[in-house]
């Protein structure tokens, strides 16, 4: 797989570009650090919308390589453009498939916005959650209990209460093209939950309290009660792209040619492994995706 400039022979940005093509941009401003630093958000669409004509649709903005403090954010940069080609690849976050919750643990309390959400939905004056508890304008101790389940799980509550929650969700990461888009037709999800993807969050990440540990923490693994990171490191120099992805962008993206004539509702990657480098660090062979061990991969010359 290549990525190729659809305008690569004109010196500057064009419109001479094919209406599907991926538009990257920057969305950093020179000189405006309040904007680059609290502002400049990174967002792609996730894969090909098929369902719509629309020049631009697919779009990859960032924010992450601050002009002025290349230096300190450059790693950071790095790993979140690695994380936004696989949404443009059509990779949704790990931590949102539909069974995550099976294998991670999820604190909506420690999100960024809490506390207003909170209030928002006590208060309930526009009566968003009138079906739900009654609408009682003074909410007992089940009601609440059950309007913050429901603005902590629920995209339709979430959105306008706690937007934050809306990354961390099931499914809200699909829900890109339809209001309410509960369908997964196009979901591809590794064989096995994937606690290395480069398609994860951070435990900290959309925290009140980063910087507090597993109090601050928003999704750590039931498996040893162990943090997760983007690309399974804590350290962004090390973190990488992992088999899971790889396996994932495969039953995505067949062999050319006829060759996977044999393959069975993108589950199989044909009749060979694939070799693959990633950051040149080591060789993997990627077995096929639908075998049982779907997302075993051992180093080349590892006999295990």
């Amino acid at each position: 797989m290549t990525i190729s400039p659809d305008n690569e022979n004109e010196k500057v940005c064009g419109t001479k570009v094919r209406a599907d093509a991926l538009v990257i941009s920057d969305v950093t401003k020179d000189r405006d650090d309040d904007h680059n630093w609290n502002s400049a958000e990174t967002q792609t669409t996730t894969g090909y919308d098929y369902r719509s004509q629309t020049r631009g649709r697919h779009t990859l903005r960032f924010g992450h390589l601050i002009p002025g403090a290349e230096g300190t954010t450059e790693g950071k940069a790095v790993l979140a453009m690695m994380h936004e080609l696989g949404h443009a690849m059509g990779l949704a976050h790990e931590h949102q498939r539909p069974d995550a919750w099976k294998y991670l643990h999820y604190n909506c309390e420690n999100l960024e916005g809490y506390a207003d959400a909170l209030k928002a939905a006590t208060d309930d004056w526009d009566g968003k959650f009138d079906a739900l508890s009654g609408g009682d304008d003074s909410p007992d101790e089940q009601q609440m209990k059950a309007r913050i389940h429901a603005f902590c799980t629920d995209a339709y509550f979430a959105k306008g209460i706690l937007p934050s929650a809306l990354n961390f969700i099931i499914g809200s990461n699909m829900a890109q093209f339809a209001e309410n888009d509960e369908k997964w037709e196009d979901f591809v999800m590794s064989a096995k939950f994937d606690p290395l993807s480069i398609m994860i969050y951070n435990s900290n990440s959309g925290s009140s309290k980063p910087d507090a540990g597993k109090a601050g923490w928003v999704i750590w693994q039931k498996d040893g009660e162990k943090p997760v990171y983007t690309g399974g490191s804590s350290d962004v120099a090390q973190a990488k792209i992992s088999e899971g992805d790889v396996a994932r962008v495969a039953q995505m993206y067949p062999l050319a040619d006829g060759r996977d004539r044999d393959l069975e509702m993108l589950k199989t990657w044909g009749k060979s492994a694939v070799k693959v480098m990633i950051r040149g660090e080591f060789e993997m062979v990627v077995e096929r995706p639908g075998a049982v061990a779907s997302d075993d991969v051992r180093q080349v010359g590892d006999p295990s």
